[in-house]
């Protein structure tokens, strides 16, 4: 076996094995471990459809069924929660993406709903993060080691690579939050990760087009599917990533650029259209992406957003529920039906606010894209002057990695400036390959440092 090789995987089970007894330590130690979702996000409404699901009842809420409120209710958190208010609609939900729930349910066939059952989703959770974290090391890794091909590098430049990005896996407190609770940014981060790994290993960067070659277009489209069923606004990814699979295959011929590209655009569509069919029979109205979507970017074009750096606000949506409530006519409406009549009023909203505000348009989208990236202070300035260099790099070699690890999240900062901010959440599924990124621009750095004082120091080809 190549020595390389065998390097390479090697720092990947290490880096996944360390990653999951940390997360694991992590998790334990937060005290949340076998509680219920926690109160503040939307933690409580997957394990709302989940609880259904799991008892055959479809996919909708549960807020005021007493068995769904009994974990809660004996919780040590039970003051802060403010489902209990809610009220159930009768009939199915298309308001929140079917992989989490349904993930969840999966775990209720097989543990008891309770502190088990919850610990299990969380380890789950902790896995997708380690798995996650150890398929960046190991490109890390890859990547330097493929930079010999255009300029000299020290032997040790591929490993310092591999270590920095574990270990801005392991000091990284904002991910290891996200741990804590049942929400997508685990699974979501573990598709962008793998779909990463196969655009820059995968055979589909080699001249001769074969089956394997097809095959990596089909998983990725695969995985891309997975991502929108997982976060609904990765939707807004695929024009992007469908751009950049065009730049991946520049070796080949246009036609098979152009299939290539078709293929992974049609797959992906396959994977979510029974959700969307689905969707559009549930709502009877043609809303494939369920009547949330409507909803949240009210809350991104509103006063409140506007007032604080570009956030998200769920002020809005609370008062167009309020506003429905009030309807007689509605008190008899399905779950369905109000998610659609919501979706109505907050398109209407929404085109009303940018019509009133359009001037003040760019600044909303460069503080969405600056809170987007924040903070820049202490550790995250550094981290971020590191990603800074590390995409300077990769573009200045005219690497193709560099359309994956720059491209990607530059993609989702400019969907994120047309559509909201909350808090630079959306930039969690891209933190691996961003670590990759800060590594990269670390190593080059120190690579050059050593060289410098060591001029007599020769770099392996």
């Amino acid at each position: 076996m190549n020595p390389f090789v065998a390097r390479s995987r090697l720092w990947f089970i290490a880096s996944w094995a360390l990653l999951s007894v940390w997360y694991f330590c992590h998790l334990i130690l937060s005290g949340h471990w076998q509680d219920p979702p926690l109160p503040q996000g939307d933690g409580p409404d997957y394990e709302s459809i989940a609880f259904n699901l799991s008892r055959g009842n479809g996919y909708q809420f549960s807020w005021n069924d007493a068995d769904w409120q009994q974990p809660y209710r004996s919780s040590r958190l039970a003051s802060e929660y403010t489902q209990f208010e809610r009220v159930d609609w009768p009939g199915p939900t298309a308001s929140r993406p079917p992989w989490l729930p349904t993930s969840i349910a999966l775990v209720y066939q097989f543990l008891p709903r309770g502190p088990i059952a919850f610990a299990a989703i969380r380890s789950v959770s902790a896995l997708c993060m380690a798995l996650s974290g150890a398929i960046v090391v190991w490109l890390a890794f890859r990547v330097m080691l493929r930079f010999n091909d255009q300029m000299p590098l020290m032997s040790w430049a591929p490993e310092l690579a591999a270590a920095i990005t574990l270990v801005l896996a392991l000091l990284d407190r904002t991910l290891r939050t996200y741990n804590e609770d049942f929400l997508t940014e685990p699974w979501a981060l573990l598709w962008v990760s793998l779909f990463a790994a196969i655009a820059m290993e995968g055979r589909i960067n080699q001249s001769a087009w074969n089956f394997n070659t097809w095959w990596d277009v089909v998983v990725m489209g695969i995985l891309m599917g997975f991502m929108i069923l997982t976060r609904s606004i990765a939707i807004f990814w695929l024009p992007g990533i469908a751009g950049l699979l065009w730049l991946i295959t520049r070796d080949h011929s246009r036609r098979q650029r152009w299939f290539a590209m078709g293929t992974f655009v049609v797959i992906a569509l396959l994977v979510v259209s029974p959700w969307w069919i689905r969707n559009v029979s549930v709502l009877n109205a043609f809303m494939p992406l369920g009547g949330q979507g409507a909803a949240s970017l009210l809350g991104g074009y509103c006063d409140e957003a506007l007032a604080d750096y570009g956030n998200w606000h769920p002020e809005p949506e609370n008062r167009l529920q309020k506003e429905i409530d009030g309807l007689t006519r509605t008190r008899d409406w399905t779950q369905a039906e109000r998610e659609v009549e919501l979706a109505r009023r907050a398109s209407a909203k929404t085109r009303e606010w940018i019509e009133r505000h359009w001037q003040d348009l760019p600044k909303l989208m460069v503080a969405r894209v600056v809170t987007h990236w924040g903070p820049f202070s202490g550790a995250s300035l550094l981290w971020r002057l590191g990603i800074l260099i590390g995409g300077m790099a990769l573009i200045a070699l005219h690497r193709r990695e560099a359309l994956c690890l720059v491209g990607l999240p530059l993609w989702s900062t400019l969907v994120v400036a047309f559509l909201y901010e909350t808090g630079g959440r959306f930039l969690v599924p891209f933190y691996g390959l961003l670590y990759l990124v800060a590594a990269i621009g670390v190593t080059f750095c120190l690579e050059r440092l050593f060289r410098q004082f060591c001029p007599q120091s020769r770099g392996n080809r």
